[in-house]
């Protein structure tokens, strides 16, 4: 069990298959007062950042690379052609998720939340981009300075993590 590698003492672990169920199991967790830590990983963003990455891959498929789709990295997977879901909305989703959890804790419960990293589905996919290019793959257009500038602030930006920390009174 790779928990108890990491964990000592008194360590649980529960497998969820939502965010949904995150946030219900984390609830649960803290009404039973049997934990002095929880902690719990929200994962709707990460998968609509991959899956905004597989849409431009199927697009790029097509013969229209990723990187002409965007000037900015703020808009290089701003909305999912899919189900029309944009990062905003997520974000909103996620803020009522966390306050639920933060209604549900006792006081003088530590609360933390933090974001870990941003986009790293589009760096990942603008990195493979820029190797095949270099390497003269598919004949797409060789990497310009605007394709490595994009790369940086993409880069520099999927860096930038959040931490909120809050004391419940």
């Amino acid at each position: 069990h790779v928990l108890h590698k990491f964990a000592s003492g008194s360590a649980n672990a529960i497998v969820c298959g939502s965010d949904e169920d995150v946030v219900a199991k984390l609830k649960q967790e803290a009404s039973n007062g049997n934990a002095a830590f929880i902690w719990g990983h929200l994962n709707e963003l990460s998968e609509f950042y991959n899956q905004r990455v597989k849409e431009r891959q199927f697009v790029a498929h097509h013969g229209i690379s990723l990187l002409e789709h965007c000037t900015t990295p703020e808009n290089l997977l701003k909305r999912s052609e899919e189900d029309g879901r944009t990062v905003d909305s997520i974000l909103e989703t996620i803020d009522r998720r966390i306050a639920e959890i933060y209604d549900h804790v006792e006081p003088n419960t530590l609360v933390i939340v933090t974001s870990g990293h941003g986009n790293t589905a589009a760096v990942k996919k603008m990195m493979e981009e820029r190797h095949k290019r270099k390497q003269g793959v598919f004949d797409l257009p060789s990497w310009s300075d605007w394709c490595e500038d994009l790369l940086t602030r993409t880069v520099n930006e999927a860096k930038r993590g959040l931490c909120f920390v809050s004391m419940k009174q």
